[in-house]
C-alpha cells in the first residue's frame, strides 16, 4: 500500500511539474504593444494586424503583438516618445523635430520624383535609410520597416488661375502641417503657407479661412475633405512614409533568430508597400474624381519644374534648419542610393 501511495505521489508530482513547466513557456512568450493612429480597418490597421499574425506564426508563438490602432495609446509624437523610453514597444508613426531635428531629413521635398525612386531611398540598408536608423537609434529606437501610403498633392477648394505653373505667384491661403519642411514648399509654388492643425482643415476650409491643403494625399482627401476640395494637384514632390519601429532594448532582448525573423517579415511588408501604394494612389484619384474633384495631372516638364521651384526654395532653408554638415551627409546619400 505505501508502495502504491509513494508511486501515486510521484505521478502527481511529474504531473504537477509538467503544468508548471508548460505554465512557465506560455508566460515566456513576448509580448509587444504596436500603437498607430489610422482608424480601425484601414489599410494600416489592416497590415500591421497581418504583420502582427505572421510574426507570431513565424516566431512559434514566442513575439505576440496585439495592434491598437486609432491612436488608443495616444498621437504618433507621444507614442514614439515613449516607445524611446520603453513604456511601449512598438509604433507606425512619423518621428518630428521636436525629437531630434535631423528628423526633418526624411520630409525633405523633391527627394524622389516617382515610387522606384522612393523604394530606393527609403528601402532598409539604402544610404539615405541609414541616416534615418542611425537617427532612431540615438534615440534607443530600431526601425524594423517604412511604411509608404502615397506621393502628396496640393488640394484646393476650387480652380486658381497659373496653379499648374510653378513659378506664378498667388494671394490665396494653403493649408500645411507646422513642419517646415511642408511650409517651404507651398512658398515655394506661390502660396502664403498657413500652418493649422489637420484636425481644424475642414472648418478651415469651409469657412474659407484657407484656400487649400498642401501635404495630403488622395486617400485623406476622399476620406476627409473630399466636400470642401475640388481640385487636386498631384505635384509628388513629397510622400507620406512612415515608420515601424520597436523599442531597441526590447529589440535586442529578444533572440537572435526572432529577430531574424522579425528583420525578414519588416522587409516583405517594406517591399510590398511600395508597389501597392502606387496601385492605390490611382485607384484613390479615380475615386475622387467621380465624387466631383476634378484631377490636374501634370505631364513630365510641369512636374519637372515644380519639383526644381521646390527643391531651389526649400533646400538652402532646410539645410539651415537641419544643421548643414548632417543635410549634406544625407543628400550625398540620397544621390548613392539613386544611383542603384
Amino acid at each position: 500500500m505505501q508502495k502504491r501511495t509513494n508511486k501515486f505521489s510521484t505521478y502527481l508530482l511529474i504531473v504537477f511539474a509538467v503544468i508548471f513547466v508548460l505554465s512557465n513557456m506560455a508566460d515566456a512568450s513576448v509580448r509587444w504593444k504596436l500603437s498607430h493612429h489610422r482608424p480601425v480597418d484601414s489599410t494600416i490597421d489592416t497590415d500591421l494586424k497581418k504583420f502582427a499574425a505572421e510574426v507570431e506564426e513565424n516566431t512559434e508563438g514566442r513575439i505576440k503583438i496585439e495592434v491598437f490602432p486609432a491612436a488608443q495609446l495616444g498621437g504618433s509624437e507621444i507614442v514614439m516618445e515613449r516607445v524611446g523610453i520603453g513604456a511601449i514597444e512598438m509604433v507606425l508613426g512619423y518621428p518630428t523635430t521636436t525629437m531630434d531635428p535631423h528628423f526633418d531629413i526624411y520630409n525633405v521635398p523633391a527627394l524622389a520624383k516617382n515610387y522606384d525612386e522612393l523604394e530606393k531611398l527609403f528601402s532598409h540598408g539604402s544610404p539615405f535609410m541609414n541616416i534615418i536608423h542611425d537617427t532612431f537609434a540615438k534615440l534607443d529606437m530600431h526601425p524594423l520597416m517604412s511604411y509608404c501610403v502615397s506621393f502628396v498633392g496640393l488640394g484646393l477648394k476650387q480652380p486658381i488661375e497659373g496653379m499648374l505653373d510653378a513659378n506664378v505667384k498667388h494671394k490665396e491661403k494653403i493649408r500645411t502641417a507646422t513642419l517646415n519642411s511642408f511650409r517651404y514648399p507651398a512658398e515655394a509654388i506661390g502660396y502664403l503657407a498657413t500652418p493649422i492643425p489637420m484636425g481644424d482643415l475642414f472648418t478651415a476650409l469651409q469657412t474659407g479661412i484657407v484656400d487649400g491643403s498642401y501635404g495630403n494625399g488622395p486617400e485623406v482627401v476622399y476620406l476627409q475633405f473630399r466636400d470642401v476640395i475640388k481640385s487636386y494637384i498631384p505635384i509628388r514632390a513629397q510622400s507620406d512614409i512612415f515608420f515601424l519601429v520597436v523599442n531597441k532594448d526590447a529589440f535586442e532582448d529578444i533572440d537572435a533568430k526572432d529577430q531574424k525573423i522579425i528583420t525578414d517579415l519588416a522587409s516583405k511588408f517594406e517591399k510590398n508597400r511600395f508597389k501597392i501604394a502606387a496601385q492605390e494612389e490611382t485607384s484613390w484619384l479615380k475615386r475622387l474624381a467621380e465624387k466631383g474633384t476634378k484631377i490636374h495631372e501634370l505631364n513630365e516638364k510641369q512636374i519637372a519644374s515644380f519639383h526644381k521651384a521646390i527643391q531651389d526654395y526649400s533646400w538652402p532653408k532646410l539645410k539651415k534648419d537641419i544643421g548643414e554638415k548632417f543635410f549634406n551627409d544625407a543628400i550625398k546619400a540620397r544621390n548613392e542610393a539613386l544611383k542603384k
